[in-house]
């Protein structure tokens, strides 16, 4: 494309392609190996993402740069006050339906939790492994405190982030995720298992808490914690809202990435003159 096109050829980098492609399709890995270095930048969603291709493929790391997915901070807001729901809390959490996703180990979170009983739990999305959480939902006698709300419409996310008290992320691996990105701009505090971009969009005990994979015990100690504490919630949702702000405005996103294109055009021009 390049010597048909007489154009420089970036390739995006975004997650799921990298962290777990590798592991479910033979050759892969050499494919993208391969175009790493026929591409003459590499875009990264985050900052952990480029750190995990410079450790585990050896990409060059000087035609490489970050530019985040951002998004519209107008529409993804707090609400103007939020619901008083007395001694329930409101969990949320957004995504496909899919094994790397992980909400299995979200529905043994909230039974954990000592405060399950006051707590309900909206998961949005669909996919294929919703059978398997309706059987843990009654397994674990969760029915009335979990609700699968399938796959909804953007405006009716942000309603519903606007109502909620605290997002939960289970993921096995991220690029940036979108839906954590969204949540914390929507005012929410965030507890999830780290992964790629989770902390740059979460301040960890600032806005937000990290947990190592798989310590299921280490998060419903944080859940807890947040539910027992209304004013660290609002801190931390207040936190969030003004990171996201600052650093993912998806209009800052665009003008950097604009940049980041005409440079690399003029690297190019000046070399094939």
């Amino acid at each position: 494309m390049r010597d048909l096109l007489g154009v420089p050829i970036i390739a995006s980098v975004r997650g799921s392609m990298v962290t777990v492609y590798p592991h479910k399709h033979a050759g892969y890995e050499q494919t993208l190996q391969t175009a790493f270095q026929l591409s003459d930048r590499l875009h990264f969603v985050s900052k952990g993402l480029l750190d995990f291709c410079v450790e585990r493929f050896a990409v060059d790391k000087n035609k490489c740069f970050v530019n985040y997915n951002g998004i519209d901070i107008k529409r993804f807001c707090p609400a103007e006050q939020r619901p008083n729901r007395g001694e329930e809390i409101s969990l949320i959490s957004v995504g496909s339906l899919i094994w790397r996703k992980n909400f299995q180990d979200l529905l043994k979170i909230v039974q954990q939790s000592n405060f399950w009983n006051r707590i309900t739990l909206k998961i949005i999305g669909d996919g294929d492994e919703r059978f398997i959480l309706e059987f843990m939902i009654r397994k674990y006698g969760l029915a009335g405190r979990v609700e699968l709300l399938g796959k909804l419409p953007e405006e009716t996310i942000i309603r519903h982030l606007q109502d909620t008290d605290i997002y939960l992320s289970t993921s096995y691996a991220e690029g940036l995720s979108n839906a954590v990105m969204e949540a914390a701009s929507c005012g929410l505090p965030v507890i999830a298992f780290d992964c790629e971009g989770m902390d740059e969009i979460i301040r960890p005990d600032v806005s937000g808490i990290i947990i190592p994979h798989g310590r299921t015990d280490l998060f419903v100690q944080s859940l807890d914690q947040l539910i027992e504490n209304k004013i660290l919630r609002q801190e931390m949702g207040m936190a969030a809202r003004q990171h996201v702000v600052k650093n993912f405005d998806e209009s800052k996103q665009i003008e950097a990435i604009i940049r980041e294109y005409q440079n690399l055009i003029d690297e190019y021009q000046s070399k094939n003159k």
